[in-house]
């Protein structure tokens, strides 16, 4: 490390390939240090997003708004763009020392928030054990040389570290919205199994508790959500090509062409033949949305 102003540190820096930058999400800068009594830092902004580790000591962060956040050994914390902060020693008794990566790219704000970092709440709890500092060194090695791909897998495998390792009190359990989540999801995999046990752990909430919440928003239960999705695209389908009627029960998720007809007719009053041969106007579908 070399000797600065207020601390001894090593820095790396890298400009992203055309192939790191076309991704999602992209190294800038890592860097580790030993901070010196007087570390005082800020007010500054950075012009993108820097995930701090704090190894040892305690640090106390300031934003623009005058809120402060003590990050002692054990956490990190995240450095928001275009936010200027203030960090300095809290404690100048026990040595402070961080490690830090700095990224950009159009994934990142999602991969904060999926982790539960938000400008109202910067810091979270880690396990700064062998294994986080395999992935750190690793990641500090490969900025500014070597293979940009296995870069990012690096970074990827820091941050699926960091989803699951951190505690669940120190994490968001859920998407914000988790039911406009839910119903997302429903709506992207209408055609496949879906069970409401998966779609209760995608939400990080109870089976029971997502089915009354469910019904009470959308007026249906998640299963009868899937269905009229199923069906309301068969009757387009059916209506709009020339596909095979055992062609449409496939496309739309039934297992065979028995299962779908009598879906199909016990929500339309009608058979699928029927439907297509002029019957669309007798039968409607329940709304997909509230």
């Amino acid at each position: 490390m070399q000797e600065y102003a207020r601390e001894f540190a090593e820095f790396r820096m890298q400009v992203p390939s055309e192939l790191q930058r076309a991704g999602g999400v992209y190294l800038l800068r890592s860097g580790r240090n030993r901070a010196k009594p007087e570390y005082d830092v800020g007010p500054k902004m950075i012009e993108c997003f820097s995930f701090h580790f704090v190894v040892s000591g305690c640090l106390l962060l300031t934003d623009e708004r005058g809120r402060k956040f003590v990050v002692g050994e054990g956490r990190m914390f995240c450095l928001f763009p275009n936010v200027s902060y203030r960090y300095k020693i809290a404690d100048a008794s026990t040595e402070l020392r961080m490690q830090w990566f700095a990224f950009g790219g159009p994934q990142s704000p999602h991969l904060c928030a999926a982790l539960g970092l938000t400008p109202d709440r910067p810091s979270l709890d880690v396990d700064l054990g062998p294994r986080w500092r395999e992935l750190a060194n690793r990641l500090h090695a490969s900025v500014g040389g070597g293979d940009p791909i296995r870069q990012l897998r690096s970074f990827y495998e820091l941050i699926e570290w960091l989803r699951v390792g951190t505690p669940q009190e120190d994490r968001l359990a859920r998407p914000r919205d988790w039911l406009a989540h839910c119903a997302s999801y429903i709506r992207l995999h209408y055609a496949e199994p879906i069970r409401v046990e998966a779609l209760a752990e995608e939400a990080g909430v109870h089976r029971s508790y997502l089915s009354d919440a469910f019904r009470k928003a959308y007026g249906m239960s998640p299963k009868q959500y899937a269905t009229n999705l199923r069906l309301t695209n068969a009757a387009d389908l059916l209506r709009d090509s020339e596909l095979p009627v055992q062609d449409i029960a496939a496309t739309v998720g039934y297992p065979d062409l028995f299962a779908f007809t009598r879906a199909f007719t016990k929500h339309y009053r009608m058979s699928p033949t029927a439907y297509r041969l002029g019957g669309t106007s007798a039968g409607s579908s329940v709304p997909v949305t509230p």
